[in-house]
């Protein structure tokens, strides 16, 4: 009999330490800042650009093969600023910033575990013409996605999102015209 017992408790040893029972544990994010501009004091013409790619992935898979967890995100973000005249000022000034979040949490056991992800964009410019002859133009898009997977004896789990904003902005005129524009925009999306 105690030779029975010895087996069965070598057994359950066995198992816990391949890793049966082990779980899953995922985080990664990203945060982009970015600032862009141009200033025209005399004549002539000016320009900038800007751009930004940010991209994470990870995927693992328990030691028993029973549970896979994939998760990725992107973002991508481009400034583009102008200034044409003679004779004036002309300014544009943009900033941008970005933050990405994620996270998820999968058991090898009993339930599809849990998921989370956040995307904030906050995008601002502003555009200024004070006299003289010209324009001047400011474009700035920011595109944001982040998807997550969680597969599982028990089902498949995922959490996917996109977020998306742009801005324009121009102004021109003749000598007496003095102008500006300011504009902003704010975006979050989140998902627990």
């Amino acid at each position: 009999m105690r030779k029975g017992g010895f087996v069965v408790c070598i057994a359950i040893v066995c198992v816990l330490s391949s890793g049966a029972f082990a779980a899953i544990g995922q985080a990664e994010g990203f945060l982009i800042g970015a600032g862009n501009g141009v200033t025209l004091l005399t004549d002539g013409a000016a320009e900038n650009v800007n751009v930004v790619i940010v991209e994470n992935s990870q995927d693992a898979s328990s030691p028993s093969g029973r549970v896979t967890a994939m998760q990725s995100e992107t973002g991508s973000l481009v400034q583009g600023t102008s200034a044409v005249g003679m004779s004036g000022i002309f300014e544009a000034v943009q900033g941008a910033g970005a933050v990405g979040e994620q996270w998820q949490f999968a058991p090898n056991f009993g339930s599809l575990g849990v998921q989370s992800q956040y995307l904030d964009v906050g995008l601002g410019q502003d555009v200024v013409k004070l006299g003289g002859v010209g324009n001047v133009i400011a474009v700035q898009a920011l595109i944001g996605c982040q998807v997550q997977f969680i597969i599982t004896p028990f089902g498949i789990s995922a959490n996917i999102q996109y977020v998306g904003v742009a801005l324009f902005d121009g102004l021109g005129g003749g000598p007496d015209a003095n102008t500006a524009v300011s504009a902003g925009a704010n975006i979050g999306a989140g998902q627990f």
